[in-house]
Parts: structure tokens; C-alpha cells; sequence
């Protein structure tokens, strides 16, 4: 087992970190694409079925945008 110094290791981490931030900002990006769709289609169901549940889904997800 090579023998690592405390830097190596504080760097290793660091990376991963960066890497893992940078999955994060692909991920939002990619889901800030899909959220109108996903607000319009709620928008739909509470207007159709005049739902209470669709309702809340489509205030959370005009929250979450």
C-alpha cells in the first residue's frame, strides 16, 4: 500500500469535490430545461380535472423553477 502525504490526499479530495460540482450544474441545468414542460403539464391537470393535488404539484414545481 503506497504510503499517501496529507496534500495528496486534501487534493484527491478536492477534485472529486470539483468533479461532483460540476455533475450537480449539468444536473440543474438539465432539469431547468424540462421544469416549463413539467409546469405546463401540471397546469393542464389542475385545469382539467380542477384537482387539488395537481394544484399543489404545480405551485411546488413553479417554486422549484
Amino acid at each position: 500500500m503506497p504510503d499517501r502525504t496529507t496534500a495528496q490526499v486534501r487534493g484527491e479530495i478536492a477534485a472529486e469535490r470539483a468533479a461532483l460540482v460540476g455533475e450537480i450544474e449539468a444536473l440543474r441545468r438539465d432539469v431547468a430545461t424540462m421544469l416549463p414542460y413539467a409546469i405546463g403539464t401540471a397546469f393542464v391537470l389542475a385545469v382539467l380535472t380542477r384537482s387539488r393535488t395537481a394544484r399543489t404539484a404545480l405551485k411546488i414545481l413553479w417554486w422549484l423553477r
